[in-house]
C-alpha cells in the first residue's frame, strides 16, 4: 500500500477543483498545493486584497464535498520539497504563469510525492463538525493509508 501523498493522484481532471478547466500553477511545476498561512492571518483582509482568490472555496471546508481533511505537515521533514507561499507567487511571476491558477501568498507547494510520515496532524472539518475534529497521528496515518494516500490536488 502506498505511503505517500501523491502529487498526481489517479483521479479524473473533472473531479479536481476547477473541473479540469485550468491547470493550477503548483500542479504545472510538479507539485500539490499546500496552504502557507502564518499566525495572525487576517482572512477578511486577504479577501479584500485578493478579490479573485478562491479562499472561501476551501475555508473552512469545501461545501460541495461536505467535509475536508486538513493536514499539518512538518516542513523540516519535507526539506527542499516545500516552497513557501510568497516564493511560489514569485516563481509564478518569474515564469509568466499568469494562465495558471494560484492563490497569492498563501498557496505554497510541495514538489513531488510526500511521505505520510511528514504529517504532524490531521483535522476533519465539515458539516456537523463546527470546530473541527483532530485525529490522533496514528489514526491520521491509518486514514491516509486507507485512502491510498490519495489527496485531490488542484
Amino acid at each position: 500500500m502506498s505511503r505517500v501523498v501523491h502529487r498526481e493522484p489517479p483521479i479524473p481532471d473533472a473531479d479536481r477543483y476547477g473541473g479540469g478547466r485550468a491547470l493550477s500553477f503548483v500542479r504545472l511545476i510538479g507539485g500539490f498545493g499546500v496552504f502557507d498561512i502564518l499566525e495572525g492571518f487576517d482572512v477578511d483582509q486577504y479577501r479584500n486584497d485578493f478579490r479573485l482568490s478562491s479562499i472561501d472555496e476551501f475555508m473552512p471546508y469545501r461545501r460541495d464535498w461536505r467535509r475536508s481533511v486538513w493536514i499539518k505537515i512538518d516542513p523540516v521533514a519535507c526539506g527542499n520539497a516545500v516552497i513557501r507561499g510568497s516564493a511560489t507567487l514569485q516563481r509564478w511571476r518569474e515564469e509568466n504563469g499568469h494562465r495558471h491558477r494560484i492563490m497569492p501568498h498563501i498557496e505554497g507547494a510541495h514538489i513531488g510525492d510526500m511521505a505520510v510520515t511528514s504529517i504532524l496532524a490531521a483535522y476533519s472539518i465539515g458539516e456537523g463538525l463546527a470546530a473541527g475534529r483532530a485525529m490522533k497521528s496514528a489514526r491520521a496515518l491509518a486514514f491516509f493509508e486507507e485512502q491510498s494516500a490519495v489527496i485531490s490536488a488542484g
